[in-house]
Order: C-alpha cells, then sequence, then structure tokens
C-alpha cells in the first residue's frame, strides 16, 4: 500500500487545488503514469504516480484546496485494507490553518452567528488556508478570508463557494 500526499513543489508553496483526477478509482496505474492534476499560487501541473497499483481510496475530491503533506490518495492491491487517514489529513490541516494565522490549532470550530451588511469588511488582514479562487474573489470583493474563515466556523482551507456564501452570491 502507498499513501500518495501533495508533494512540496517549491520552498514557499504550502497548499495546492486538486484541479481533475486522471485515473478512475480502481484503476490500475503505472509508476510515473499521472494521476491529478494541481494547481498551485505558482504552476499547474501532472501529479505523477510514485508507484505502480490501483488507485483505492480518493481523500481529496476536485476543486479540493489541501496543505501541502496531506493524504490525496492511497494505492492498494484488492482487498487490501485502507487506513483510516480522516485523523491525519484533519491535523495536517489543522497545522497548517495554525501555522498561517500563527495561533494554536483549535480541536473544533464553534458556528458564528450568520454574517451582516458591516461584516464585508476586512477585519483583521489574518493570512488564512483558501484556494487561489477564493483569495482572488475576496480581494475583488474587499473581503477579508480570515473572517469568512471564522463566520462560518472553517476548520479546512477556505473556498471560491465559501466566498460566495458569505457575500450572499
Amino acid at each position: 500500500m502507498e499513501l500518495i500526499r501533495l508533494p512540496k513543489v517549491a520552498e514557499n508553496i504550502t497548499e495546492g487545488t486538486v484541479s481533475r483526477w486522471l485515473v478512475a478509482p480502481d484503476a490500475r496505474v503505472a509508476r510515473e503514469q499521472p494521476i491529478v492534476e494541481l494547481i498551485t499560487e505558482k504552476a499547474e501541473f501532472e501529479m505523477p504516480s510514485p508507484a505502480a497499483g490501483r488507485l483505492a481510496a480518493v481523500y481529496a475530491p476536485e476543486r479540493s484546496t489541501v496543505p501541502v503533506g496531506y493524504v490525496l490518495c492511497a494505492l492498494a492491491e484488492e482487498g487490501e485494507a485502507l487506513p483510516d487517514v480522516e485523523a491525519l489529513n484533519a491535523e495536517i490541516v489543522a497545522r497548517h490553518q495554525a501555522e498561517l494565522l500563527g495561533t494554536a490549532p483549535t480541536p473544533i470550530a464553534q458556528p458564528s452567528p450568520p454574517p451582516t451588511a458591516s461584516s464585508h469588511q476586512p477585519a483583521t488582514g489574518a493570512r488564512v488556508a483558501a484556494s487561489p479562487a477564493a483569495r482572488r474573489l475576496a480581494k475583488e470583493k474587499g473581503v477579508d478570508l480570515a473572517t469568512v474563515a471564522a463566520r462560518l466556523g472553517l476548520t479546512r482551507p477556505v473556498s471560491e463557494e465559501d466566498v460566495k456564501g458569505f457575500l450572499g452570491l
């Protein structure tokens, strides 16, 4: 069995977005065969499989933005038990967000009241984990991503859909 993680492709890259999977679940892959298209702030590229095997599980769906080290998928043979990577991935996301915010990770974010019209103004200016599309939309609309994450009680990176929902678009 092989767990395939989002690689650190450049020193200043801390996250990436899964553009699309090039291999369907249960399909066989060859070593070095491109299996997923990834997008970072600097580049778009096809990630090759580090080993041959069967794509047994996908943990990062298309359009999800995840931090470096996140388990994207698993290669395993038929009948081979898959590990539970949900807790591992949650820990990686929490650590990533804590690093971006410069704080210790919190176990579970508490829900916040719905946003008001005045909450569209930038609040903290803190850097939060977000997809490139979410960053672009938030900048265009003058919305602080830390405010979006806090108001929506997110424990994962902010998506473009999150920003749209926050703005009521």
